[in-house]
């Protein structure tokens, strides 16, 4: 997965590139077609004196149709752990 986020203030703003790989494990089916697909932020702005930390997790959550089944939907979560 390669995207990114942006973070503004007015007129001055941030752009944070991603990149991020996402494994099935062994036991799940391939994905024949993806669904649905969702990325969710959970970030926190921490203040340290005149500096700001961007802590917390992208939640990425999707449903997918498994190669070689017909109608079966299996639902899909992964995190990304942020800190900037």
């Amino acid at each position: 997965m390669r995207g990114g986020f942006f973070v503004s203030n007015g007129n001055h703003g941030l752009r944070f590139d991603i990149y991020e790989r996402v494994h099935l494990p062994d036991n799940v089916a391939a994905i024949d077609e993806l669904e649905e697909i969702e990325l969710v932020p959970r970030i926190q702005v921490i203040e340290q004196g005149d500096n700001a930390i961007l802590q917390g997790q992208l939640v990425l959550n999707g449903i997918y149709r498994a190669q070689g089944t017909e109608d079966e939907q299996v639902a899909l979560e992964h995190w990304i752990p942020v800190e900037i």
